[in-house]
């Protein structure tokens, strides 16, 4: 065998050995270290989703006692006698009492964890009463649920019947913890000046039950003229007003506390599209200073009031849009109506008119002070007249005035002179 045949079995020797010898370590170090390394990260994923339920029933936990500290009992009879008692006791605070009240047990469904228990109340009284009552019945911190509020009004009268559904739910035992006694005497009476007692205003402000009344047809169009060409001394009639564009306000969300959270949604009633817009952005012809989310009759119905409308300033004036109306609805805001930070703005703009000091100016007896705009003071013996420095003036018919002309003494010349005769002093 020759030296280079000897080279080349060598070389091919020892790449034979190489790849016998990763072959042994992929198959018996690299390829279960990955696998480990798989059933790890697995693993991982399992610990992590048992934190997570372990987590969350803590929480379910903390809730679930929660509840119960809030039921109402956790037997049937029990949790039922003391939400009668509860809603008695509300009747009874606001003068409904006898035959104006009735109260009737249900039942509801059985869910996972609990079983529905209630009474279906049937009050008559004055729509003040029954409004009060259901926000007594909103603000109570127990475990409870009102539904199925139906108004009906009563025939010939000015009461109102008012029935509804009062469920509480009653909860299994859980362990470690048992219902608590409730007292009714003790429960919370909720503030009535509340901003939550403030939003059923409306229930007292406006007949719900005014029969409907069809909006009545809109009047006819004017009839046009044909205007006048104009002549050479008169400017011609300005254009009309191009009518405005089929838009419409459909959305005021608020995302936040500041004015950037704050976006108007408009659309095109043509194409059917959408705009977004922010405070501060150009529309109507002016800029959004503000969406205004203050409760305000609108004004072309004051008996019913808006909750939302945005606020553009054109010139030296604030408009509103009210949410729902198009952009052919605006309206001029009242000076008292526009918000505080709206008007420091307007203020900052465009600041109020001082009026202008009046100097009245001295006089001297015997003397009368003349002035005009475009000369000076002069002044003249309150007992005479200067009629040689005022010529006569002469109208020729015309609508033009004429003077008669003068000689260097000032008097008159011409046909219309007075003549002289010889020997007369002048």
């Amino acid at each position: 065998m020759e030296q280079r045949e000897k080279i080349l079995a060598i070389i091919a020797f020892s790449a034979t050995a190489l790849v016998v010898v990763y072959l042994l370590l992929v198959k018996m170090v690299i390829e279960p270290t990955a696998t480990a390394s798989r059933q790890a990260d697995s693993l991982e994923v399992e610990v992590e989703k048992l934190s997570l339920r372990v987590n969350r029933e803590s929480m379910y936990r903390g809730q679930l006692h929660d509840y119960v500290a809030n039921s109402y009992g956790d037997e049937v009879t029990v949790a039922s006698g003391k939400s009668r008692d509860f809603l008695v006791k509300q009747f009874t605070r606001l003068g409904i009492s006898g035959e104006d009240m009735s109260v009737t047990p249900v039942t509801g469904r059985t869910v996972g964890g609990g079983r529905e228990v209630g009474w279906v109340v049937r009050l008559k009284g004055s729509q003040p009463k029954l409004t009060e009552l259901l926000y007594q019945l909103q603000t109570d911190p127990h475990l409870h649920r009102v539904d199925t509020v139906t108004w009906t009004p009563v025939q010939n009268s000015t009461d109102l019947t008012l029935q509804f559904r009062f469920a509480t739910l009653v909860l299994d035992a859980v362990e470690g913890q048992s219902a608590p006694e409730i007292d009714p005497d003790k429960l919370p009476v909720p503030k009535i000046g509340s901003n939550e007692r403030k939003m059923l205003a409306m229930i007292t402000e406006r007949n719900i039950f005014l029969p409907y009344i069809k909006k009545p047809p809109p009047p006819p169009p004017p009839t046009r003229t044909t205007p006048r060409p104009p002549t050479n001394n008169e400017d011609p009639p300005p254009p009309p007003p191009p009518p405005p564009p089929p838009f419409q306000v459909v959305g005021l969300p608020s995302w936040g506390s500041t004015s950037a959270d704050v976006e108007v949604i408009v659309k095109d009633l043509k194409t059917q599209t959408t705009r977004t817009y922010k405070v501060g952005e150009s529309m109507l012809g002016g800029e959004i200073v503000m969406v205004d989310y203050r409760p305000l009759p609108l004004p072309k119905k004051p008996e019913m009031l808006s909750h939302s409308r945005v606020l553009v300033m054109i010139g030296p004036e604030i408009w509103a849009v009210e949410l729902g109306h198009e952009f052919k609805d605006k309206h001029k805001l009242d000076p008292r109506q526009i918000p505080d930070s709206v008007q420091a703005t307007l203020d900052a703009i465009y600041p109020p008119k001082k009026p202008e000091p009046v100097i009245e100016q001295p006089t001297t007896p015997g003397k009368t002070i003349e002035s005009t705009p475009d000369s000076p003071v002069s002044s003249t013996d309150s007992g005479e007249s200067n009629k040689a420095a005022a010529p006569d003036v002469t109208s020729d018919g015309t609508g033009s005035s004429q003077i008669p002309p003068s000689n260097a003494n000032g008097a008159p010349t011409g046909s219309d002179a007075p003549t002289k005769e010889a020997g007369n002093a002048p």
